[in-house]
């Protein structure tokens, strides 16, 4: 979009970071939820395949001034420009061909990366749902 010739692009780039700040749960008042199906399939985690019974959510308290949430932490998404990447730039595919390379070959994504921070009682499902968007190319 910004004129560059694609081999220049293709040439010059080593990786992409994409960056997302998410808040982190309060310690002190974070309750326990079950998971719920439905998100879980939002977040690109199959039934089947979630290692945990239960996350948590924000609850309020005066320690968090009854946000919920007290502090910020990030979820990463990295795109390393290997030589397959590197030649699918050069063609000019679409992004969604792109990114279906990328994690074909081991990338993952901002919401798999907040999927982890959600297991580890990090930040809530909600919130990485709200700051990152739908791995949709990627099904």
């Amino acid at each position: 979009d910004m004129g560059m010739e694609p081999f220049l692009v293709a040439s010059s780039l080593l990786a992409v970071l994409a960056i997302r700040l998410v808040r982190v749960l309060c310690p002190c008042c974070r309750r326990p939820v079950a998971v719920d199906p439905s998100l879980l399939e939002q977040v690109g985690v199959a039934a089947g395949d979630c290692d945990v019974d239960r996350i948590y959510e924000p609850a309020g308290c005066p320690k968090c001034r009854q946000t919920g949430f007290a502090g910020r932490t990030g979820i990463f998404e990295i795109l390393r420009v290997t030589e397959p990447i590197r030649d699918l730039i050069q063609r000019r595919v679409t992004t969604g061909t792109l990114k279906t390379a990328a994690v074909t070959a081991g990338m993952k994504t901002l919401r798999q990366h907040g999927w982890k921070k959600v297991t580890a009682g990090i930040t809530s499902l909600s919130e990485v749902l709200r700051v990152s968007h739908a791995d949709e190319f990627v099904r």
